[in-house]
């Protein structure tokens, strides 16, 4: 996965600006930047490797959740301080912020969100009482978040963070996003008992696509900033990439559906085909 972010970032970005320098007869930055700059595909492949890492280690959840807190209070800490060479803070974007154009999802301060996922859903797996478990952590969380947000309205967004810079999220910031997905997931939990799964289909058919959806995001958008806005210089109004939004979502999605469809037929294949070859 990792590997596969700076080929697709290249093919976003990198190609076409070695097309316009093999054009114009001259060599164009963008073309090394395109290979080092870091978004949130990288951040996945970091954070999958460190997991694997830290499992081969032998390290539970709990202590990965140490780690990411560890590596938060240093990422907020070191937040902008590397102002190196163009190509070397976008190299460190990929762990600290060194400047808002080199640093999207750095390392440091997001495997937080991957190690308290980690440990939460390992304490939801062994949980005999999810509805206890839950309402325990809407009554912890909720107070929190909503603290979070009232004073988030009076100070601006991510006020705990160096520069409000969403992508060098600070441990505190952190904190209150955390107590957010935590109120939400128990009022999700409670509001399935109540209504009907079927009413949320649609909502549900997506999430088991979630990660497949995301990454056909990634693609069509990204060729489509590629295409209009880098090559024909195009700005798009606040309706009409929205418009593109709804637009991407069922076709996203469809797309998803039929790639979840074959590889489920194919993996049915593949096992009949092991069952015939046994004695």
């Amino acid at each position: 996965l990792y590997v596969l972010a700076f080929i697709l970032n290249f093919l976003r970005y990198g190609v076409y600006a070695l097309l316009d320098g093999l054009i114009e007869g001259a060599f164009v930055t963008e073309t090394v930047y395109a290979l080092v700059v870091q978004d949130i595909l990288h951040f996945a492949g970091l954070a999958l490797m460190a997991t694997g890492l830290f499992k081969w280690l032998g390290l539970k959840a709990r202590h990965m959740l140490v780690i990411g807190v560890i590596l938060s209070a240093a990422g907020g800490l070191l937040a902008f301080s590397y102002q190196g060479s163009p190509v070397m803070n976008y190299l460190l974007g990929h762990f600290v912020t060194t400047t808002e154009e080199a640093s999207c999802f750095v390392f440091c301060n997001w495997y937080i969100f991957v190690a308290s996922g980690l440990l939460f859903g390992g304490i939801l797996r062994q949980s005999r009482d999810a509805d206890g478990l839950y309402r325990k952590l809407f009554f912890v969380a909720c107070p929190i978040a909503l603290a979070y947000i009232v004073l988030s309205i009076i100070f601006g967004p991510f006020f705990l963070t160096k520069d409000g810079w969403y992508y060098a999220i600070s441990l505190p910031d952190a904190a209150g996003l955390l107590s957010l997905d935590l109120t939400m997931l128990s009022l999700f939990h409670f509001l399935l008992k109540r209504v009907d799964a079927s009413r949320f289909s649609v909502c549900i058919e997506m999430s088991r696509n979630v990660n497949q959806i995301y990454l056909i995001h990634w693609c069509i958008l990204g060729f489509i900033d590629s295409i209009f806005c880098y090559l024909l210089d195009c700005v798009f109004s606040y309706p009409v990439i929205y418009g593109i939004g709804v637009l991407l979502i069922p076709v996203s999605c469809w797309i998803a559906s039929r790639w979840r469809g074959i590889k489920g037929k194919r993996a049915r294949t593949i096992r009949g085909d092991d069952a015939r070859l046994q004695p």
